[in-house]
């Protein structure tokens, strides 16, 4: 599986997939945390809204407010948004039971490392490569409020939702870190050649010898 340069996806896509790779129940991620109630409807709804589309999301909004509302709940003093991904669930019937490698680079962020830091935390697969540039215990992302700064203008999206890997947290404050390193080098990008993946065929040819 290559990942690298992979800036992240849907929670809906990586739970699946993992659904595949494991042969037994499992839950993906911990409950994901907001700071309040009203964080999921700070999204900037109508944002770069032409006249049309801005006309049908007006009409829409009760359903989006109501939604987003009812789709957060609190816990202990704590507010959470609720997901499908922080449930148990099935593998597939066809999962794969091979050996999995997993490609991964610090272009690796978001869902890709929400992935590999579950893949990891479960022994489900080999990373090789080089250390993500997400962090191990979890993201800030889901759903974005974009913020115009002051001086320059530029719009600075803040992720509100933190999504974190179902694991034993290591606490490094790091990316996830690979199984086997093996860099890049410039000279390898100019020539086109990928050492990680040669790494992997490598290592699949060993095993294939009697």
């Amino acid at each position: 599986i290559d990942i690298r340069n992979n800036y992240g996806g849907s929670l809906e896509e990586i739970n699946n997939l993992y659904s595949y790779l494991s042969s037994e129940p499992y839950t993906l991620i911990k409950p994901s945390q907001v700071i309040s109630k009203s964080s999921p409807l700070k999204t900037n709804y109508f944002r770069k809204s032409g006249f049309l589309q801005y006309a049908f999301k007006t009409l829409m909004y009760p359903a989006f407010f109501f939604g987003q509302t009812f789709s957060t709940y609190k816990k202990d003093g704590k507010f959470y948004y609720k997901t499908r991904a922080d449930k148990v669930s099935k593998p597939k019937n066809d999962v794969f039971k091979g050996k999995v490698f997993v490609l991964i680079n610090g272009s690796s962020f978001s869902a890709s490392s929400i992935l590999t830091s579950k893949l990891k935390n479960d022994k489900k697969a080999v990373l090789v490569g080089e250390e993500t540039g997400g962090a191990n215990d979890g993201t800030v992302a889901g759903f974005y409020s974009f913020q115009t700064l002051p001086n320059s203008k530029i719009d600075l999206p803040i992720g509100v939702l933190l999504v974190q890997p179902n694991i034993t947290f290591t606490d490094t404050k790091k990316g996830v870190v690979p199984d086997v390193k093996v860099s890049e080098t410039m000279e390898d990008i100019l020539e086109k050649k990928d050492p990680q993946l040669d790494w992997i065929t490598t290592e699949i040819d060993k095993e294939k010898r009697p």
